[in-house]
């Protein structure tokens, strides 16, 4: 069971990016078609809600990123040894987990609508 685990965590980094590169395109599409229907003032305000979302999209992950840092120092300063490999793992996990699930979660509400 364990070994399942391991395997997944190994594919996280890869299956978030591929989720943000498979979703995105038709996000954007679909996002620039709305604001090519929207009058010039929703237009601008659609383009400042998106610039906003991939500004906190950014924020979040940045700290995910320091969490990431903190976890990795306290677990070194504990004498626990990771490889280079598995803290560059954690990094990419932790960048790309709030923007795999904002677009996720975009995707989701723009096929609603």
């Amino acid at each position: 069971m364990a070994g399942r685990s391991k395997a997944k965590k190994a594919l996280d980094s890869a299956a978030h990016a591929t989720e943000i590169l498979a979703l995105s395109p038709f996000i954007i599409g679909k996002r620039m078609a709305q604001m090519s229907r929207d009058t010039p003032f929703g237009a601008a305000m659609s383009l400042h809600g998106f610039a906003m979302e991939k500004g906190f999209a950014a924020l979040e992950s940045g700290t995910a990123i320091w969490m990431e840092l903190a976890r990795q120092s306290m677990d070194a300063s504990l004498g626990k040894h990771t490889s280079a490999h598995k803290s560059a793992e954690g990094f990419a996990n932790a960048a790309l987990k709030p923007l795999s699930k904002r677009v996720r979660a975009n995707h989701k509400s723009k096929k609603t609508k």
